[in-house]
């Protein structure tokens, strides 16, 4: 069946787009669906045209913390066990920052553009913060800055003292 398909629009994601078919001959043909990525559905035949519209499928809004998303800090301790950090003035040696989805992010398909798609990161003294770039399903973008400041960077010192007039409390053996 010969049909005639122009397109009208540009590149802009939020922009509106026309695809027009013309049918040049006459037929019986079931009616065409077509569907769009935000899951608009519009359903085409010979006595009947319709637009699809995404003015309802798509989130006209920014990513946002705290509704999309949030962050979490986890450090680690000797014994290598990750707890979530709840006081943020205490010294800590490795730590991550971890991005938790919220229900609109899920739904938005909320991910992680950078750092290989993981959610998470580990931070140190040498890398202390790390800028996540999220992006969803409509095209919109947000850096997020996960960074700790307070990681231990002096280590541990022991200090002694040997007395000259002390008895010691067992036999010392010097070699």
């Amino acid at each position: 069946m010969p049909v005639l398909i122009e397109y009208f629009g540009d590149t802009d994601l939020k922009g509106e787009k026309i695809v027009k078919y013309t049918f040049t001959d006459n037929a019986t043909m079931p009616a065409i669906a077509a569907e769009n990525g935000a899951g608009g559905v519009a359903y085409i035949s010979n006595n009947h045209k319709e637009g699809i519209s995404t003015m309802d499928a798509i989130f006209k809004m920014p990513i946002e913390e705290g509704i999309d998303y949030t962050v979490k800090y986890y450090s680690c301790n000797a014994d290598g066990v990750w707890s979530e950090m709840t006081d943020n003035t205490a010294f800590c040696k490795q730590a991550k920052a971890v991005i938790n989805l919220e229900q609109r992010g899920i739904e938005r398909n909320l991910y992680v553009k950078n750092n290989g798609g993981s959610l998470e990161r580990e931070l140190s003294r040498f890398e202390p913060s790390f800028n996540f770039e999220l992006r969803d399903m409509y095209g919109y973008k947000a850096s997020v800055n996960a960074a700790v400041a307070n990681f231990d960077t002096i280590p541990g010192t022991v200090d002694y003292t040997l007395s000259t007039t002390a008895k010691p409390i067992s036999p010392s053996q010097l070699r």
